[in-house]
């Protein structure tokens, strides 16, 4: 669930102010329960329609190789509920699952400091991890199997720009065959 959660929570904040990768935020709130607990509804969104893009590839690859075991692929919601059970008040929405999470109230933005403010830290492992070896990977078998995935091909593209990295190109960002491809977890 991470590679959809971090990514559909760092745009949501900073992709939709068209941050500039560079510019420092001051006077913001980036401490505890930032990241999971406040999460908006265009966060949810974003994190729903990668959710079911997975589901998707899930159900191609179930498809195409019946004998293949992907009952470990499950929604982002059902994982959180199978591992955290009541300690979520609210399971009703995405937005409404991570809002009442008793267990990620501490959870906040990995940011640092820089002069006059603070910027997202893209040496993070929000970044580092999620993008090329959860989003760009799932890309991959997509891809392989002729799944479109067009909100993860945006994000993945929205987080090289800010990383100063290209593992998407093309039209509508929809090719991996970027310069940084062997930095990735894809085949």
């Amino acid at each position: 669930s991470n590679q959809i959660l971090h990514p559909a929570r760092y745009f949501s904040v900073f992709g939709l102010q068209q941050w500039d990768g560079k510019s420092p935020f001051i006077n913001k709130n980036w401490g505890p329960g930032s990241l999971y607990t406040d999460m908006d509804s265009i966060s949810g969104a974003l994190l729903g329609e990668m959710n079911d893009e997975i589901m998707e590839v899930k159900n191609a690859l179930k498809k195409k190789f019946p004998d293949l075991n992907v009952s470990r692929i499950i929604s982002c919601k059902d994982r959180i509920k199978e591992h955290y059970g009541d300690q979520v008040e609210d399971y009703s929405t995405l937005k409404s699952t991570f809002n009442t999470a008793k267990m990620y109230r501490k959870s906040k933005f990995a940011m640092k400091e820089v002069e006059n403010g603070v910027i997202p830290d893209v040496n993070h492992r929000h970044f580092t991890d999620d993008i090329p070896y959860g989003l760009c990977a799932v890309k991959d078998i997509a891809q392989r199997l002729d799944i479109n995935v067009s909100t993860i091909d945006y994000m993945i593209y929205w987080h090289q720009t800010i990383m100063g990295k290209t593992f998407v190109t093309g039209p509508e960002y929809s090719y991996l065959d970027g310069k940084d491809i062997h930095l990735t977890g894809c085949l």
